[in-house]
């Protein structure tokens, strides 16, 4: 195992939601908003904790959190990421989406244990064999190859795994890679956890 002591955690929160109609990252799957279960739960894997968003959402998580603001507009999770490493070029990544509800901790260290820093990235794959971007490590190394696909214009995440040198691992439970866009995932995610209809 390698030493872990070098990565941060980042919890990507500043997306606007549309398509759910309502903000995704306050969602209380856990008994809290999910901004907080996962900055928590990041927190017992991590050295520090970050939530990414944008500078007018400041007041909306409050100053306990510590936050990385976006550097950039419009370019989705890159921006996370870019905007982390700006501010900690050293350290690696371990990025996760506010809208993937069924993230635990065994999925995290899963990922840490399994590591491999020689190369950008440490992702899992979803049984359609596509690299899940928003839950992954990405290592230092990666901010020059993130940075370049930015200038040219590209500005996915899962086409920088799908070509450079990285570790995809198979995921134990599918379910840990489910996200949640539109009221009718919601809705599934709600049934799936018995959860009651005024939950969410």
């Amino acid at each position: 195992m390698e030493n872990n002591s070098d990565i941060n955690g980042l919890v990507l929160t500043g997306g606007f939601s549309r398509r759910m109609g309502k903000d995704k990252a306050s969602l209380d799957f856990h008994g809290k908003p999910q901004f907080v279960y996962l900055f928590e739960l990041l927190k017992t894997v991590c050295t520090k904790v970050f939530l990414s968003c944008r500078k007018d959402q400041s007041k909306q998580f409050g100053e306990q959190f510590p936050m990385i603001f976006d550097i950039h507009d419009g370019i989705g999770p890159m921006n996370g990421l870019l905007s982390f490493f700006e501010k900690h070029p050293r350290k690696a990544c371990l990025l996760v989406a506010c809208d993937m509800p069924f993230i635990d901790k065994s999925a995290l260290l899963f990922l840490i244990d399994n590591r491999n820093s020689a190369n950008i990235a440490t992702a899992y794959t979803s049984k359609k064999d596509f690299p899940e971007p928003l839950l992954t490590i990405w290592e230092p190394t990666s901010y020059n190859t993130l940075n370049d696909s930015f200038k040219k214009g590209n500005f996915s995440l899962r086409d920088i795994l799908q070509k450079e040198d990285c570790t995809i691992l198979k995921t134990k439970n599918e379910k840990t890679l489910l996200n949640i866009n539109k009221p009718e995932e919601l809705e599934a995610i709600r049934i799936a956890l018995h959860l009651p209809p005024e939950k969410l």
